[in-house]
């Protein structure tokens, strides 16, 4: 299967073959690369827990004025979200419409299925009053569903942050200050989940990207494709660990990695700004609220805190690390490559 993706005025095509398998756990975990950011990454992670727990705890100006500006902008978020759902479907109808390039949920997930422009269409509609936001909550389900049966489990393993905003809109129905804090919660996670397994792909499958950045080698800053993507990995992976554990680091990050999408429409143009279109809109709420998933992973003292979570950082990207390969195997009885 071939991915395609925009490039300025050209169009650049990534071999982008998951009947291929991943590369090996150990091949990966032991690369001159991996080994190198990790020791460089290690420090880091320590450094942002123990000052993001330091800086939450003194109450400092910084964290004053963000609850501040969380309290001011936290009531705009769910109107944000459901007209960027609208324009995002009634944007995937058009599509569909006027070429024969429709997709289901992202440009990448192609499909014939005449049933998908009706149901964008009723998501797009739905989305707009919170009475009925619930409704275009369950169409996103339905389509995720559809993606599935075209495309297989391990493909839309890619995607769960579609999860999350279904979820987000089904609970929109809801006034309750609980279900608000819930539906939060899980938009975070569900992105988080997104790039975590987004950064392990590089880390797997490094050379669909090899053809891309070849082709445009101001990306890379003249570095080694192999360094880079191993690098574009780590940034993302941190990035993305933090949504989860941080405080202000979690808004820093969603900052960051705003940055990068919206720089990333400059090189891969209109294709790529629908592609992305949800998960930029969705990096809002992370910046625009508090975040209520950390407090299970709070550990007392700040030093305590920064161990505790290096360890976990470590730990989770070498479990996932795995999962990725053992899913692959379990989907398609390959054995990693």
């Amino acid at each position: 299967m071939l991915a395609r993706r925009g490039c300025g005025a050209r169009e650049v095509v990534a071999d982008y073959n998951l009947l291929e398998p991943p590369r090996q756990l150990l091949q990966i975990v032991s690369g001159e690369y991996f080994l190198a950011f990790c020791l460089f990454v290690a420090p880091i992670v320590f450094a942002v827990t123990v000052i993001d727990h330091r800086i939450v705890a003194r109450r400092c100006p910084l964290c004053r004025h963000s609850i501040q500006l969380t309290d001011r902008v936290q009531p705009s978020v769910p109107m944000a979200l459901r007209l960027a759902t609208c324009i995002f479907f009634l944007t995937a109808t058009c599509t569909g419409a006027i070429s024969d390039q429709a997709f289901i949920l992202t440009p990448e997930l192609e499909t014939r299925h005449t049933l998908v422009a009706v149901i964008q269409l009723t998501i797009a509609l739905f989305a707009l009053r919170s009475h009925t936001a619930c409704l275009s909550g369950l169409g996103i389900v339905v389509l995720y569903v559809i993606a599935v049966t075209e495309f297989g489990i391990y493909h839309m393993l890619d995607y769960p942050i579609f999860v999350g905003v279904a979820a987000y809109l089904v609970m929109s129905s809801s006034f309750s200050a609980a279900i608000a804090v819930v539906r939060q919660n899980v938009l975070r996670v569900c992105t988080s989940a997104t790039l975590l397994w987004a950064s392990i792909e590089k880390f797997a499958y490094p050379e669909w990207s090899f053809k891309l950045l070849e082709s445009r080698p101001e990306i890379t800053f003249g570095l080694d494709v192999e360094f880079y993507m191993v690098a574009a990995g780590f940034v993302e992976f941190c990035a993305a660990y933090l949504l989860l554990t941080g405080e202000l680091s979690a808004r820093a990050a969603a900052v960051l990695l705003l940055f990068f999408f919206i720089s990333a429409i400059y090189y891969f143009g209109l294709i790529d700004a629908i592609g992305h279109f949800v998960i930029i809109v969705v990096l809002l709420v992370p910046v625009a609220s508090r975040n209520t998933v950390k407090w299970p992973l709070e550990f007392g003292s700040p030093i305590v805190a920064g161990l505790a979570h290096t360890a976990l950082f470590f730990g989770l990207l070498n479990l996932l690390v795995g999962i990725y390969g053992a899913a692959h195997c379990l989907s398609y009885n390959s054995v990693a490559g």
